[in-house]
């Protein structure tokens, strides 16, 4: 058996192998030998090391892979290994310092036979973990449902304490119990190297999905908050309350809540760097706690929020979970379990604007984390992480041993146990429980394996004229209050001109009413693909192009129902052949059915005019205008070079060597697919 890193270590090429006493194999050479591979290699950099030694895997052996995202590390095993290799891929759900003992081990059998799935359990068995069965797309949705949001939400915490210059445990607003696990937490996750959590982020698409949606959720509350709409702000938190947590009279934590919040508030960073009390404050102990502020906890109503619109019950995946969901799910049960701590929250949101400028950064943290994951760039990433780290950095020290103490305690003391489903590979469940561990995150990716070219990022250093401007600045701290004020002023007027108080998405091409969601973009570059109109037109009217054509769109060509259109500012009239419903097309649909109408025109005058649809004049007249101002709407300005396709003798741009930012189109078709208005399969 051999494990694969991203890095070859110096004198590699001079490395040899002992199996035996007489067989020595050089490094080169391992892959090609050995019976069962294991990749433990960052996600961004699988594809590349696979597709290095992948091809040249010993004849029937076993490949797997211990990536913490599977989605990228199954596509290089699937396009880069020969059809005979067997894969049984893995993730053991800790970090490296861990003891394995009892510690959950997920396990996938996506390309295998039942003796080699045995042979890689009478691997793994020595590591006495408790196995998990899953596909590889059920451990990136779990995965992300009890990660990615959490990361996202202690990132943006990080953040936005950075932006306003200020280490939390200092102040009054961040004391207590709930406080002390949100600035631990991201102290530990600050703490970290940056690609630890940038791969679970950009490179599993469902957590792309879910960090977009807890930026809209600290988006929208957030405006709620600056309107004053308490009333709409607590039906939405409630209705979100019980559709994550269960109805008032038989809430989920009812009978066995995750955290016991006495042991929490022994935990305060502000006590670890302070001196220990001898006496009194007067004899050179330490001063008295500071009062606690009143906290509207946005971070933690978002979450929920965020949960609900998903539809994620996250007692659903406490097996693959680690300790930071726990622990922050513990801290969001604690709030949303007391109806009169909650409701102070609401209050709070709304009446007292003590500190809207730092819920302000929090909001602007969320959505450039959720920017930068939806865009995929992971240089952005380390940006946006390393700065902040290099702020919080002096305090780390302190910042790690309280943390230690606080998990551990509350992993030993704090947490009841859960009864776990495990499903075996023939589908069946045996009950378990599973026990926690003092670990973070599951992430099992080498800290050694950053780029080789990587700049040292940890080096500290200080910002003496941000930091005396930024002083300047508080002394004008009028100013800041004013242009607040003026904020608040505008949403007020924007509210008062929605009849709803809803807010319109003006994103290029998106939807003003309201309905259609925000969609995270990509870079995209177009391939040409011959198939959509063949060469030989007559082969536009066989089943496998019409099959093509229908695999573009979903089920009822973007024909949308609106239950509620009273909610909705804007709409269009509804379509008279659905006189019982409120339905309505939608824009991305109607062109490409245009554009299929077009190709058919075309394919059938040139190949068999009897195919000519009966309605083509008026059709194609109104399709070319139509497809006209929609290409002007969207006004793609992508910039493209030479051709590289055209017969020869043709000079100018084919367009496929351009990058466009685009809408994830998987999310579009998802969209439109949920809220069809029939099930009709046609273009």
């Amino acid at each position: 058996m051999t494990a694969a890193t991203t890095d070859v270590p110096p004198g590699m090429e001079n490395f040899v192998l002992s199996l035996s006493e007489d067989h020595m194999v050089p490094y080169p050479a391992i892959d090609d030998c050995s019976d069962y591979v294991i990749y433990s290699v960052e996600a961004a950099a699988i594809d590349r090391v696979v597709a290095e030694y992948g091809p040249s895997t010993k004849l029937n052996a076993i490949v797997g892979g211990q990536t913490s995202c599977k989605d990228p590390e199954i596509k290089a095993f699937e396009d880069h290994l020969p059809a005979d290799i067997d894969i049984v891929s893995c993730h053991s759900l800790h970090g490296p310092g861990v003891d394995t003992k009892d510690q959950p081990l997920v396990i996938i059998k996506h390309r295998a036979s039942k003796a080699s799935f045995d042979k890689v359990e009478t691997v793994l068995r020595c590591l006495r973990s408790k196995h998990v069965y899953l596909t590889a797309h059920e451990h990136d949705r779990i995965t992300a449902d009890t990660q990615a949001v959490t990361h996202a939400a202690f990132l943006s915490m990080g953040k936005a304490w950075h932006a306003s210059e200020q280490f939390p445990w200092e102040g009054a607003r961040y004391v207590g119990g709930i406080e002390n696990v949100k600035i631990n937490l991201m102290m530990r996750i600050y703490n970290q190297k940056w690609h630890v959590y940038a791969g679970l982020a950009i490179l599993n698409p469902e957590a792309r999905k879910q960090i977009a949606q807890y930026a809209r959720s600290v988006t929208e509350l957030y405006k709620l908050m600056l309107g004053d709409h308490e009333e709409e702000l607590r039906a939405r938190v409630l209705r979100a309350r019980e559709k994550v947590f269960g109805a008032e009279d038989s809430p989920k934590w009812a009978a066995t809540p995750l955290l016991d919040d006495r042991v929490l508030d022994q935990f305060s960073l502000a006590k670890a760097v302070q001196p220990t009390p001898t006496a009194s404050p007067s004899e050179g102990g330490a001063p008295p706690a500071p009062t606690p502020l009143p906290n509207n906890h946005l971070s933690l109503l978002a979450m929920v929020d965020c949960w609900s619109a998903l539809g994620i019950v996250p007692y659903d995946h406490m097996i693959c979970s680690t300790p930071l969901f726990r622990l922050w799910l513990g801290v969001t049960e604690h709030l949303f379990r007391s109806r009169e701590r909650l409701e102070a929250a609401l209050r709070i949101a709304v009446r007292d604007h003590t500190f809207r400028s730092e819920d302000l950064e929090f909001t602007f943290a969320a959505r450039g984390w959720a920017e930068c994951v939806g865009l995929g760039h992971f240089d952005t990433w380390r940006e946006r992480f390393v700065v902040t780290q290099r702020f919080f950095e002096p305090r780390f020290a302190d910042a790690v041993k309280v943390g230690s103490a606080m998990v551990k305690a509350v992993l030993e003391i704090g947490f009841k146990d859960f009864n776990v489903t495990m499903k075996d590979d023939h589908g069946s469940s045996s009950y378990e429980t599973t026990r926690i561990e003092d670990h973070d995150d599951s992430s099992t990716e080498f800290d050694e394996t950053i780029d080789l070219n990587d700049k040292d990022y940890m080096t500290t250093g200080s910002h003496p004229t941000k930091r005396r401007w930024l002083a300047a600045l508080r002394d004008y701290g009028w100013l800041v209050n004013a242009v607040l004020l003026l904020v608040i002023i505008v949403q007020l007027i924007e509210n008062g001109w929605h009849k709803h108080g809803k807010d319109h998405y003006f994103e290029g091409a998106g939807d003003l009413t309201g309905f259609a969601p925000e969609f995270p973009q990509q870079i995209t570059k177009f391939t040409p693909d011959p198939g959509f109109v063949p060469e030989n037109t007559s082969e536009f009217f066989t089943e496998e192009t019409r099959r093509k054509w229908l695999g573009l769109v979903p089920r009822g060509l973007g024909y949308l129902e609106i239950p509620s259109p009273g909610d909705y500012d804007n709409l269009p009239t509804p379509l008279a052949e659905f006189p019982d419903q409120f339905v309505v097309t939608t824009s991305m649909t109607h062109q490409l059915h245009c554009l299929y109408a077009i190709a058919e025109a075309y394919s059938a005058l040139t190949s068999d005019r009897s195919r000519v649809p009966e309605e083509t004049p008026w059709h194609l007249t109104h399709c070319f205008d139509y497809l006209r101002q929609s290409i002007m709407c969207c006004g793609d300005v992508a910039l493209e070079g030479e051709q590289t396709t055209f017969p020869d003798g043709f000079d100018g741009s084919d367009g496929w060597d351009a990058k466009h930012v685009c809408k994830d189109y998987s999310q579009v078709y998802d969209y439109l697919d949920r809220n069809r208005a029939s099930d009709k399969a046609w273009i």
